[in-house]
């Protein structure tokens, strides 16, 4: 995972941000997004915005580390992506076949919101 904060990774982490240095607040992020995405997709990106730290965490590697199809491969323990799945934020491949490793679609109801956090990383 990478340690450069970007506004989107800080919004989805819950800190604080700083506009002496340029940087768009929490405000800003939320509204920019928001005009990005349809109404149908706004209650996902709530859930988002609610989940607990660590998920959050979780869901913007898997944003990062994705492609542009929203597939991406996790090798970490796959019991942290329970919470996830079981939101509907991440579903498994299943053509994806690995003793170790795990195929999963990222935001795969949610295109634009996808599209919009993908371009914030």
């Amino acid at each position: 995972m990478s340690n450069k904060p970007t506004e989107l990774g800080i919004l989805l982490r819950g800190e604080r941000t700083n506009n002496r240095n340029g940087e768009m607040d929490k405000a800003s992020i939320e509204k920019v997004i928001l005009n990005e995405i349809p109404k149908e997709e706004v209650s996902t990106w709530e859930l988002i915005k609610n989940l607990p730290t660590p998920q959050k965490k979780l869901l913007w590697y898997l944003i990062i580390e994705s492609n542009k199809d929203g597939t991406t491969i996790y090798s970490h323990d796959k019991n942290n992506l329970l919470f996830l799945m079981d939101k509907g934020l991440i579903r498994l491949n299943t053509f994806f076949k690995s003793t170790t490793k795990v195929s999963v679609f990222v935001l795969r109801d949610t295109p634009y919101l996808m599209r919009a956090l993908s371009r914030k990383r």
